[in-house]
């Protein structure tokens, strides 16, 4: 029995081994494993450049708007900077045009007020008395009222001018007045009477010296 298996049994192994010589099953060298764990970190290292590359271009790109943004902010502002000097500027302009036009005004009305100052003065100058109607705004009423005849030394258009000669006068110690007529026009009183004749010496004696030359007497009319 032994006699016939033996030769199966080496038949059998002939067959085993040319089956697995015709398979060449091929084990992996250390060097081909290295060049996969080469090309692995390549690959690994390639991504991770990408990524940083990716990540830079989106922070470069925030960046830009950024500055982008802070550029039209800083335009604006400027502009408005701008504008709110050229409406300074503007409003400047106005206020110089008005004073300077308040200011033609005011020295157009003064030589208007001279004028007519002169011209009262000069047709005053070739009369002695006038008979005007007015009322006392500056002084006692009664002390006026009471007076028939009134020595004039001083007629303006402006209240505050014919109040600076009355201070005046009062400070040398005349009783002085102020009366304003239906033309508007102010007369400053040195000193009022009763009587014409005294009216008159004071007059006269005034329009001797060289402070009041065009004194004149005023009536109530």
């Amino acid at each position: 029995m032994n006699k016939r298996i033996l030769p199966l049994l080496l038949a059998t192994l002939v067959l085993c081994f040319a089956s697995c010589k015709s398979k060449q099953y091929v084990i992996p060298s250390g060097g081909d494993i290295a060049a996969v764990d080469t090309e692995r970190l390549a690959a690994e290292r390639a991504a991770a450049e990408a990524k940083a590359a990716a990540e830079a271009k989106a922070a470069a790109e925030r960046a830009e708007a950024e500055r982008r943004k802070a550029a039209e902010k800083l335009a604006a502002e400027q502009r408005a900077a701008e504008r709110a000097a050229a409406e300074r500027a503007e409003a400047a302009r106005l206020a110089a045009e008005r004073a300077a036009a308040e200011k033609a005004a005011a020295e157009q009305a003064l030589a208007a007020e001279r004028a007519r100052a002169a011209q009262e003065a000069s047709a005053l100058a070739k009369e002695e008395t006038r008979a005007e109607r007015f009322e006392v705004v500056s002084s006692d009423k009664d002390a006026v009222n009471k007076n028939n005849y009134h020595v004039i030394v001083g007629s303006f258009g402006r209240d505050d001018n014919a109040a600076r000669l009355q201070q005046r006068l009062s400070e040398l110690g005349h009783s002085a007045s102020i009366v304003r007529n239906e033309a508007g026009m102010y007369r400053v009183i040195m000193k009022s009477f009763i009587d014409y004749q005294s009216a008159k010496a004071l007059k006269d004696q005034l329009r001797a010296g060289s402070d009041y030359p065009d004194a004149w007497i005023l009536v109530q009319k």
